[in-house]
């Protein structure tokens, strides 16, 4: 990423964090260069909690994960679709 520019590179992770955003996750250690950059969904442990309810949470953090992978592919890879049809979830 360092071949991007700074602006470019400004510009990816400003993009990340609205698709973040609209994912309704949090994240930390976003910053260039990235080293340790996590997601995270915050759930109350009471008796609402449910299996159903966990993996859908599960769920919206995988699809925060494609979408932040999504953006960068774009501006890294533009064009080639390929690495993220290999992380995309399959359907079961």
């Amino acid at each position: 990423m360092e071949a991007l520019g700074e602006e470019k590179v400004n510009q990816i992770l400003l993009e990340i964090k609205l698709e973040l955003a609209r994912a309704k996750v949090g994240y930390g250690n976003l910053v260039f260069p990235v080293t340790n950059f996590y997601i995270l969904k915050r759930m109350p442990i009471n008796e609402h909690l449910s299996e159903d309810v966990l993996i859908a949470k599960m769920e919206e953090v995988e699809a925060a994960l494609l979408a932040v992978a999504a953006v960068f592919l774009m501006h890294v890879n533009p064009g080639d679709a390929s690495p993220l049809r290999q992380i995309a979830p399959s359907a079961s």
